[in-house]
């Protein structure tokens, strides 16, 4: 059982999505990495009936999760709404006067730059990063990691003009 369990620990730590098949007739349970040739039943949740008996199946998906680049006021008050509504939040910021629990409570606060807390960090289908800085270098460090990786969502906070001007950074 112990293997099991770690089996479920590491995925978990390593944002890997596993499935846990659970024998009905004698509670035997085996974990599937998702990246293995599972059938198509496994891919959902409830009770299935296969060859070798009814089976209860239960995929186990990393949280969805925000990163939020740049510590500010609005960060600190979307990181809590975020926190609030389920997300995993991580705020950012190479600024530690801002960085801080002190100022964050449940959501982790990094005091690095983007690039190299994402690169620790990873960034994933399951991740959304969000730019609130007010400050052009670090936001756009936070974008150009963003969209070079798979997240799901990348947004900034910025006027049109601040927005035109990203634009143009983040093109040339």
């Amino acid at each position: 059982e112990i293997g099991f369990v770690d089996g479920i620990i590491e995925a978990r730590s390593e944002r890997r999505t596993v499935v846990v098949t659970s024998r009905v007739g004698d509670g035997s349970r085996q974990l599937h990495a998702v990246d293995e040739a599972l059938p198509a039943e496994l891919a959902s949740f409830g009770l299935i009936d296969a060859p070798e008996g009814q089976l209860f199946v239960q995929p186990l998906v990393p949280p969805l999760r925000i990163i939020v680049a740049g510590a500010t006021h609005i960060g600190q008050v979307f990181a809590e709404l975020a926190r609030q509504i389920g997300y995993a939040v991580t705020v950012v910021d190479p600024r530690s006067v801002f960085a801080s629990e002190e100022r964050f409570g449940a959501a982790s606060a990094i005091a690095e730059w983007p690039e190299a807390s994402f690169d620790k960090l990873g960034l994933d289908r399951r991740t959304a990063v969000v730019a609130l800085t007010h400050a052009s270098h670090i936001d756009d460090e936070a974008l150009t990691a963003a969209l070079r990786s798979p997240c799901m969502y990348i947004g900034a906070l910025g006027s049109r003009a601040t927005h035109a001007k990203r634009l143009d950074r983040l093109a040339a």
